[in-house]
């Protein structure tokens, strides 16, 4: 098996008679580059389609519809500036499909959008829920402005070969999403749930394990240049170009160490171990950047001390300073604390790069209960749109808020009451009629009391009076 970034054979397996980092495949670093993948021969290529065909998914539910608006929302976000000012028309081809969301939104927008999926059901989801058939390959008949490779290098044999053969069906200035887990800096699974295991977190089905070095280092061979990045959502995300004649005589391959890279494999095997055992500090000693044992250290060994924990996250956010996990779980302790104004800042920077319906909610909270319900409402709206098993908690706070907003009249009381009290001349106050003298009908030292006769004679002076022009 070739190296895919420097196309040498000279493996250090991690396998020996005694340990297996993984059972289910053999896990190799690079002696000549560093770079790290599992073991699969090119001549199983036929054999991995057949399994991502049948095997790698069951057919799609509304749980794909949910992943895929929240990943539809943050390459829309990711992308907006590649598109602004692009006509309709655009040639867009998308590799690994999945249910077809993507293709069906680049032609909902006016583009000439294609797709490719190995999985059969996905096809036919694809297909009769969207409208967009898809191909196993994709097409090599046109030239494309821009190709997708969303979660997808990750999965294929021989990397290299299939970037460069996509890079060969680009337009000279056509552009490349490229989206893929990013391994040996956080320790976390990007895609939401918490790490348990190795096995998990270097998945047998991820043959290439692509740290942020490694990734840059194919992209250099496949004569790619990084024009966007972002390591904030799902991983790390890239929109490139091709390579100038010139970038191409200095392009550099940077060798990344394989004892280092092996150290590093080794200790986050270790570390998750330790976090399994509930050992959160050693750990941390061990792999520093590991959210997960952060946020169980502050809110299940210190969960009664939030100045410990106020502590906690400052000490992580030293280490990772924009990190999305640790953000997420502040942003909720926050507003647990009541803090909203806090709470929101932190809300805000997830709608503005990856909205999902659990931060949208939360926003909907914070303004309501610091008071701002019509602030709220569309917050609420979102949310139940993102996910319809929002819809009657969003709902019930709408109608809540939507109940203790003032009536047209009421505005227009609020407005008329609010200018006489602007415009009025200096002088003007409440004056109580009772004061100084007694009302006519009454003896010196009589009180008053609550009788209706007395009701009926309280002057017309209890009205809002300015003393120097009369009665106002």
């Amino acid at each position: 098996m070739i190296c895919y970034i420097c196309d040498k054979e000279d493996w250090h397996s991690f396998d020996s008679k005694d340990q297996k980092l993984n059972p289910a495949r053999e896990l190799l670093c690079c002696k000549g580059c560093g770079s790290v993948c599992y073991r699969v021969e090119p001549a199983s290529e036929e054999k991995i389609r057949d399994y991502y065909r049948k095997e790698y998914r069951p057919e799609p539910n509304h749980l794909n519809l949910i992943t895929t608006t929240h990943k539809l929302n943050y390459i829309k976000i990711f992308l907006q500036d590649y598109f602004k000012g692009k006509e309709p028309g655009l040639v867009i081809g998308d590799v690994g499909s999945a249910t077809g969301y993507l293709v069906a939104h680049f032609r909902g927008m006016g583009h000439k959008a294609t797709g490719c999926e190995y999985t059969v059901t996905y096809r036919r989801f694809a297909e009769h829920f969207y409208g967009v058939p898809l191909t196993e390959e994709l097409r090599t008949d046109l030239k494309y402005d821009l190709i997708t490779v969303y979660h997808v290098l990750e999965h294929l044999i021989e990397p290299d070969k299939k970037l460069a053969h996509y890079v060969s069906l680009l337009k000279d200035d056509g552009r490349m999403l490229i989206s893929t887990p990013q391994w040996y800096d956080v320790l976390e699974e990007a895609s939401g749930p918490n790490v348990t295991t190795f096995e998990h977190l270097w998945h047998k089905d991820h043959i290439n394990v692509f740290s942020e070095t490694t990734i840059r280092n194919l992209f250099t061979k496949c004569e790619l240049v990084i024009e966007k990045e972002d390591h904030f959502v799902y991983g790390q995300t890239y929109l490139l170009r091709k390579m100038t004649a010139e970038e191409k005589m200095h392009k550099n391959i940077v060798n990344e160490g394989w004892e280092e890279k092996v150290k590093r494999t080794l200790e986050a095997k270790l570390a998750i171990e330790l976090f399994g055992r509930r050992d959160l500090r050693e750990a941390l000693k061990v792999w520093p950047k590991f959210p997960d044992a952060w946020l169980r250290l502050a809110f299940e060994v210190f969960g009664k001390d939030p100045d410990r924990q106020a502590d906690l996250f400052e000490e992580a956010e030293k280490l990772m300073p924009i990190q999305r996990r640790l953000l997420s779980a502040k942003a909720v302790w926050l507003f647990q604390r009541q803090k909203y104004d806090e709470a929101m800042k932190i809300f805000e920077w997830f709608a503005k790069y990856c909205p999902d319906e659990d931060k949208l909610m939360f926003m909907g909270f914070a303004c309501a209960l610091n008071g701002d319900g019509k602030r709220a409402m569309p917050y609420f709206y979102q949310a139940a749109d993102m996910d319809p098993r929002k819809w009657s908690d969003a709902m019930d706070w709408v109608c809540r808020e939507a109940a203790k907003l003032p009536t047209w009249d009421e505005r227009a009381l609020e407005t008329i009451s609010r200018q006489v009290k602007e415009t009025a001349r200096p002088g003007l106050k409440l004056v109580d009629p009772m004061f100084d003298k007694a009302p006519d009908g009454y003896g010196s030292g009589q009180e008053l009391g609550n009788s209706r006769e007395g009701a009926e004679n309280v002057p017309d002076e209890t009205r809002l009076a300015d003393p120097k022009a009369g009665i106002s």
